[in-house]
């Protein structure tokens, strides 16, 4: 929706959603002392690298975001 009618001025709210959780994404793999970090690699990806973990069973919406992205 335009600014002029109340919106935030986003075309494609879905792709700009999408980036933000790629950002996440790109943050776990360089940031690697953050306390999510930390929390997400020893749930999902205790003996590997970001890119290579899986979606595991149970997983969080976030991780299941994080993922999909």
């Amino acid at each position: 929706m335009k600014k002029e009618f109340g919106g935030m001025g986003f075309r494609h709210l879905h792709a700009f959603n999408l980036v933000m959780i790629g950002q996440q994404g790109w943050r776990l793999m360089t940031n690697n002392d953050t306390t999510v970090t930390k929390v997400l690699k020893a749930k999902y990806f205790p003996n590997g690298k970001f890119l290579d973990a899986q979606l595991g069973h149970n997983p969080s919406f976030i991780w299941c975001s994080i993922h999909a992205s």
